[in-house]
């Protein structure tokens, strides 16, 4: 599902206009987004976690195979992680798997 999607199915469910559901989703995604900057978690009940963590910089160089040799070194930065609340996992191990996504073995 995309964003269009989403926005669609809640304008219907909630029986509010796409244009209204559109703003909130809007303002839901600038909300969590400046919460991570903050370091704050941002936990929505029955759906999960999103938190800010920190990946490491790191060394590295790359051989072109000519006698170039370019050598970099990346900064440590943030980035953003999301955990399926366990209701939500729950309510997935109960939906049977159908044959279009079953995995060959």
């Amino acid at each position: 599902m995309i964003k269009k999607e989403l926005i669609a199915a809640v304008a219907e469910k909630a029986d509010m206009p796409k244009t209204q559901v559109t703003r909130v989703v809007d303002e839901l995604v600038d909300v969590i987004t400046e919460a991570l900057k903050n370091g704050d978690d941002v936990q929505l009940a029955k759906i999960g976690t999103f938190k800010r963590k920190v990946r490491a910089g790191k060394e590295g160089r790359v051989d072109f195979g000519d006698g170039r040799i370019h050598e970099y070194k990346t900064d440590d930065h943030y980035y953003a992680s999301f955990s399926v609340s366990k209701t939500l996992k729950d309510e997935l191990v109960s939906v049977k798997v159908s044959s279009k996504d079953k995995v060959s073995k």
